[in-house]
């Protein structure tokens, strides 16, 4: 592991101190959401596909990185369950002529366990899966032959007692191996608790979210009490605030 050793960044603090106050004696504590272990529970809300396309010439999807022009819409598109993102009507996907087109997962409602298989069929490069407003726990993988070393996540399986522990809110999914054609995906568990209305999932390849690979999903059902969206947080066991100005961040 390689460590930095010069400053990151360099933060100036202005205006008139303030005296008489001292920091909290102890941290909010964190949601009982993290305490639980969705591997273990059972799948509520059913099982659906979340599979990543991309079509053009291989090895353009990695020159994306470097160079991003309008143009390249006409060289290559990408996409989620043979759809892209329409930023027009979200929850309206733009079909693309030649993708197999897989439903999108249902609406998420509150207080069910989901689990998604999520696949990339894409020979050109891995893809970051994100999901927005609730982390999720890996409960099986598949990474093709000779590419283990570059997803941390494989030490999951070397410690199998890490699945009820390890939460995220991204994860690369392996590309399709060119020579065997054996394509790499993560299943995943996710279950809101609370936070009715959209939940975003997209590559977090900006790139190649531009190009379409991005979907919407509905957050349905009551909001339980404590899960208020504001400062004023009722819950015996409370969202440290700074979760709740992301979220209103996020709903802007």
């Amino acid at each position: 592991i390689k460590f930095y050793t010069r400053p990151l960044a360099t933060l100036a603090v202005e205006g008139q101190r303030v005296t008489g106050q001292r920091p909290p004696s102890r941290l909010p504590s964190s949601s009982s959401y993290y305490k639980r272990s969705l591997g273990k529970e059972e799948v509520t809300g059913g099982r659906y596909a979340v599979v990543f396309n991309t079509s053009g010439t291989p090895g353009l999807a990695m020159q994306l990185h470097r160079t991003f022009e309008p143009g390249y819409n006409g060289i290559i598109d990408m996409g989620i369950n043979g759809n892209q993102f329409n930023e027009e009507a979200p929850f309206e996907p733009l079909h693309r002529p030649g993708w197999e087109q897989l439903p999108a997962p249902p609406p998420v409602r509150l207080g069910e366990v989901q689990e998604w298989n999520i696949s990339n069929v894409d020979m050109a490069a891995p893809h970051s899966f994100h999901v927005h407003t609730w982390h999720f726990q890996i409960v099986d993988f598949h990474i093709p032959d000779g590419d283990e070393h570059q997803f941390d996540y494989a030490m999951l399986k070397d410690d199998p007692a890490l699945f009820d522990e390890m939460w995220f809110d991204t994860v690369m999914v392996a590309r399709r191996n060119p020579t065997t054609n054996d394509f790499g995906w993560v299943v995943i568990r996710i279950a809101a608790e609370a936070f009715n209305g959209t939940l975003i999932y997209h590559c977090h390849v900006l790139p190649h979210e531009d190009l379409g690979m991005m979907e919407a999903a509905h957050i349905v059902g009551e909001q339980p009490e404590g899960y208020q969206v504001g400062d004023d947080v009722n819950s015996p066991d409370p969202w440290p605030e700074s979760l709740h100005m992301e979220h209103r961040r996020r709903a802007r």
